[in-house]
């Protein structure tokens, strides 16, 4: 097993029985210096133990498609159960930051990852952006501490294992794919990471020999052109005899038979005019080879006239062609049943693009072995998973600069339609109901109003396990061996419709939330965005609103901002603000405040009707119409500390 030959490689672990993570250097000093000083700073305020949601997720799909394969999970679990910092680590961290009071670093040495759960999809899945790969709560310094290692153990992982997936998809089920990209990986790490992923991917093997050992990994190759050019001649040969495989049979000169034959391939008249000056030296390289492997031969051609063969350079379609073409002639001259069908290998820098190619302009290659352009990634740099905070204290928290985040903890859902293909993952709040299958359902994009459509699921997978359930009584999932993740991954790349995983123009996949978890994105994001505040020292101001942009960026306190949400619903059954309603809102609630709101601007007020091009009434009422909120008195702060419940009437839903 893959897990157990890992686990002898990296020693018995100290969480539950799970092993330590493969790479030695994923300690908790593997992080940031600011997750340090978070933590520092959330001790010193009393909010360490303060309980928080964190999301681990992607933005976009890499290398240009619409999908991606998660990897990473394992690494991940093996680092928290056995997260602990050394007595060495302490001091080291003392000597980093000396202002720190000394209770931080025996708060340090205290904690672990016992009170922390981990919610994620099961590794080799398809995921999509925006859905949580992982779902990480718990005491929100010990949360800190894992960003940066679970972000580093996830980005390469998922990435590389794509990309594998990729290459997968474009060579077809039928084709061997071999990874042979150790020697220009980023660094021993890297190499091994490559080797393993790719492996989940979809490849069938790797050249990584330490890779094989740790992971259970089929591992092949051949030689290169250094052996073959090592060679002067078949009087290099010193030791010719040849026995079977059995043992039954015994050829005392094996190099005489292979001139033999050599002579035979000539003459025949069938091979007239395609045989070319034999090169002896690389013949004694190739028979040399032989009689060292003689059950596993696979020879790297250099001039191209040789059997059994690997092409490293040249027009690989073609060569290929011809090389098949030479394989069926000696099988029908010399009656060698299957001799045709012998195994051509294709590398020398090839990619997803380059096989892509291949197979449109016609190839007889039967394996791949590539190397550089997958380890590295070289079409994409980086996946750039984040990880956001949803939730602290049962209180959802949402990001507003550039990306938004989606609040609060949740639950994510696969709907599957009627052929058995995905139609699209729903995120939904922790308390919601799950999808039935057989009913309706309101799938909303999470920004986009009007992206919308109701599923009528035939089958609903929910995909957050829970692989680590710290203090609850929650089962644990187990982790699976590395063959069974590339079975899930090779299942699932099965299961998806093909418009999805396609090379060029994908379809895009659909992510959704549920409409309730829609309308509390909406309501936090308006309850959370500051709003403009005006400045000036007369009555200027509302009369070039129109036209010029306020020179303060300060924003309205939370009571302007709650009160233009309640003054607009309650003045619009259909949550949208009048001007006039507005505009009052935002003058009352600035000089109760004693937010810097002229009285010219307050008197304004009633005169709102003819302001409604001021940026700032623009801008409230833009956020107020696209909102499009219920509330009719409710406590806002009440909103915001639980899930709402909102009703979705027919008139909303279909105008």
């Amino acid at each position: 097993m893959a897990a157990a030959a890992a686990a002898a490689a990296n020693g018995a672990g100290g969480g539950g029985g799970v092993p330590r993570p493969t790479n030695p250097m994923v300690t908790p000093l593997l992080t940031d210096l600011y997750q340090f000083t978070m933590a520092y700073a959330y001790w010193k305020a009393g909010k360490h133990l303060d309980r928080a949601v964190f999301d681990l997720y992607f933005r976009k799909n890499p290398f240009g498609g619409e999908f991606t394969i998660f990897g990473g999970l394992e690494e991940c679990i093996r680092f928290i159960a056995n997260f602990k910092l050394t007595d060495t680590e302490i001091t080291f961290l003392r000597s980093a930051m000396p202002t720190c009071e000394d209770g931080f670093f025996e708060y340090l040495s205290s904690i672990d990852c016992s009170d922390v759960e981990v919610y994620a999809i099961p590794e080799g899945s398809v995921v999509f952006p925006k859905v949580p790969l992982m779902i990480i709560e718990g005491p929100v310094a010990v949360i800190q501490l894992l960003e940066t290692p679970f972000l580093s153990l996830v980005n390469y992982a998922s990435l590389v294992t794509t990309n594998a997936a990729r290459h997968r998809l474009v060579a077809g089920k039928s084709k061997n794919l071999l990874e042979f990209g150790l020697r220009r990986a980023q660094g021993p790490d890297g190499g091994i990471s490559a080797s393993r992923y790719c492996y989940m991917g979809g490849f069938d093997a790797t050249s990584n020999v330490a890779a094989g050992r740790l992971f259970g990994i089929p591992i092949r190759g051949t030689h290169s052109h250094a052996f073959v050019s090592s060679f002067m001649g078949l009087n290099d040969i010193i030791d010719r005899t040849l026995a079977s495989s059995d043992g039954s049979n015994k050829c005392e000169d094996f190099v005489s038979l292979v001139q033999n034959w050599l002579a035979r391939i000539k003459d025949a008249g069938s091979l007239r005019g395609t045989f070319r000056e034999t090169n002896l030296s690389e013949l004694a390289a190739f028979t040399s080879y032989a009689l060292a492997f003689p059950n596993s031969f696979l020879a790297l051609v250099d001039t191209y006239d040789a059997a059994g063969i690997r092409l490293d350079s040249g027009d690989l379609a073609y060569l290929s062609v011809e090389t098949r073409k030479f394989f069926r002639a000696i099988e029908e001259e010399f009656g060698f049943i299957g001799f045709g069908k012998m195994n051509i290998t294709a590398s020398n820098d090839l990619n997803e693009e380059t096989i892509d190619a291949l197979n449109k302009q016609g190839h007889e290659v039967d394996a791949f072995g590539i190397g550089t352009y997958l380890v590295t990634c070289y079409a994409q740099a980086a996946l750039g998973c984040v990880f956001k905070l949803v939730e602290i204290n049962k209180q959802p928290r949402i990001k507003l600069s550039e990306d938004v985040s989606i609040p609060c903890k949740k639950r994510c859902y696969r709907l599957f339609g009627k052929e058995g293909y995905p139609l699209v993952d729903i995120m939904t709040g922790e308390d919601e109901p799950a999808p039935k299958v057989g009913e309706r359902l309101l799938c909303r994009h999470p920004f986009n109003e009007s992206k919308r459509a109701y599923v009528v699921p035939q089958h609903v997978e929910e995909l957050l396990k829970c692989y680590w359930p710290g203090t609850t009584s929650e089962p644990r999932e187990e982790l699976p061996s590395i063959n069974e993740i590339r079975s899930r991954c090779m299942g699932y790349l099965d299961r998806m419709r093909p418009d999805h995983m396609r090379r060029l123009n994908p379809t895009p996949y659909k992510v959704s939330v549920s409409a309730k978890l829609y309308d509390f994105i909406h309501f936090l994001w308006l309850n959370e965005a500051p709003l403009w505040e005006i400045l000036a020292d007369d009555h200027a101001v509302v009369e070039e609103a129109g036209h010029r942009r306020p020179s303060s960026t300060a924003s309205a306190s939370a009571s302007a901002t709650a009160s233009v949400i309640t003054a607009a619903a309650s003045s619009d059954g259909e949550g949208y603000a009048s001007a006039s309603a507005t505009a009052s809102a935002i003058a009352a609630a600035a000089s109760s405040e004693g937010e810097g709101y002229t009285s010219g601007f307050a008197a304004a007020a009633g005169g709102a009707a003819d302001w409604v091009v001021g940026e700032v009434e623009v801008l409230v009422a833009r956020q107020v119409r696209n909102v499009r909120r219920e509330v009719h008195g409710v406590d806002v702060a009440q909103q915001v500390r639980r899930m709402p419940c909102l009703p979705l009437d027919s008139r909303r839903e279909n105008n």
